[in-house]
């Protein structure tokens, strides 16, 4: 469901461009996210002055739905494979946020895959999502992608200059 993106050194800089690009372009106030999420996350946040809200787990380790805050001014960060369980949020939360945002650096490739993309199902409907290509599609370790659902939007907040691309 993505219409392009950009290539990036690595998930980190995927993940802050995607936050970046759900500041500049849509306006959110603070990322909220679960508290199994990559460390990048917060650290985007540090770097583009937004608020990090940690949400609870659920019993199978994923984002607690019943514990999520306002989302009316907010990046919802949903992670597809945990760093430390492989656990995938709720995918089908995406779009309830001002922005969502896939860190799907662990799990993303699994939807090239007929038998197991069933298991990202809902993904189509965030605004952006990281896929780091060194995992599963055997790149260099600083190698990952960041896509967006409308990339003149996303485009418009993170390239300066670029309108030769």
């Amino acid at each position: 469901g993505m219409e392009g993106g950009h290539f990036c050194a690595g998930s980190t800089i995927a993940n802050l461009t995607a936050i970046w690009a759900a500041r500049d372009a849509a306006g959110v106030k603070k990322v909220v996210t679960s508290q199994a999420a990559h460390l990048s996350v917060e650290k985007a946040c540090r770097l583009l002055g937004l608020e990090c809200v940690k949400v609870a787990l659920d019993e199978r380790g994923r984002l607690d739905r019943e514990q999520l805050p306002n989302l009316d001014e907010a990046c919802l960060v949903l992670t597809a494979g945990t760093t430390a369980t492989g656990a995938i949020d709720p995918l089908e939360l995406a779009g309830e946020a001002k922005w969502t945002h896939v860190d799907a650096a662990w799990a993303g490739p699994l939807r090239l895959s007929r038998t197991h993309s069933v298991r990202l199902d809902g993904i189509e409907a965030a605004d952006s999502v990281a896929v780091s290509a060194h995992k599963w599609l055997f790149q260099p370790k600083d190698s990952a992608l960041v896509m967006f659902r409308d990339l003149e939007r996303a485009n418009a907040a993170v390239s300066f200059g670029g309108g030769y691309l």
